[in-house]
Order: C-alpha cells, then sequence, then structure tokens
C-alpha cells in the first residue's frame, strides 16, 4: 500500500466544437453580402459629401479643396470596386458571367455620383478605369 491516497484528476480537456468548415458557395455568399454593404457605406458617404449635404470643407483654401475633391474621388471608386465584387459574386453563385453590360451599368451609377463636380468626375472616371484594367489584367493572368 502507498504513503499517500491517490485523489482520482479531474479532466482538464474541455471538450472543444469542430470548427464547421465553410464550403466555396457559402464562403462568396457570405463575401458577397459583405461587400454589399461596405458599397452600401460607401454609396452613402459618397453622396452626402458630392450632393452638399456635408460640406466639411467649402473654399477655405486650395489644400483643404484636394481633401474635399479626395474623399469624394475615393468614396465614389471604392463603391463602385465593393459593388462590382458583390455583384460578380451573385453572378459566380448563379453561375453566369460578369458582363459588359452589367459592368457598364455600375460605371453609369458610380460616375452620377460626381456629375455636379469636374473635377471629381475626372478623378473618378480615371480611378474606375485603372480599377477595370487591374483587375482585367489580374483576371487574365489566372
Amino acid at each position: 500500500m502507498s504513503k499517500y491516497k491517490k485523489i482520482p484528476e479531474k479532466e482538464t480537456v474541455e471538450k472543444k466544437k469542430p470548427k464547421k468548415i465553410l464550403s466555396t458557395d457559402e464562403l462568396i455568399i457570405k463575401s458577397g453580402i459583405t461587400s454589399f454593404y461596405l458599397a452600401g457605406i460607401f454609396f452613402v458617404i459618397s453622396i452626402l459629401f458630392n450632393s452638399g449635404i456635408v460640406t466639411i470643407f467649402m473654399n477655405q483654401n486650395l489644400y483643404l479643396d484636394i481633401v474635399d475633391i479626395l474623399i469624394k474621388t475615393i468614396s465614389i471608386i471604392l463603391f463602385f470596386l465593393f459593388l462590382s465584387v458583390a455583384v460578380g459574386n451573385v453572378e459566380e453563385i448563379n453561375g453566369k458571367i460578369f458582363d459588359w453590360k452589367k459592368l457598364t451599368i455600375l460605371i453609369i451609377i458610380s460616375l452620377i455620383q460626381s456629375i455636379r463636380n469636374g473635377w471629381v468626375f475626372l478623378f473618378s472616371s480615371l480611378g474606375i478605369i485603372i480599377l477595370i484594367l487591374y483587375l482585367w489584367l489580374l483576371q487574365e493572368s489566372r
């Protein structure tokens, strides 16, 4: 007989729930929903600044005008980016191709937001064209 009485040890290992592995379709749907939300947020920001509802920097000096143009332009470009990703994900789930007709509609919707300011329209147009070329070259390299 031993000098010390054995005390049974409690189980210290907790049972972990196995992580649910998402399928590709579920990941695409999740990504599409997140992209739609982000596109909506940037659309609201773009409308607030480009329509003149929110005027933070109104002709105070050159640097603040540049910041104002940058905020408006970046919100339009990010709206286009996230909306095109969301629509592309929906098209992929449905087994269709994101064609030029839908892309043209997205470009028009994006550029309509910048109609009131020529500089914003110019920089948004250039940004969207560069973004389309980048995505096209990225797709072609695969």
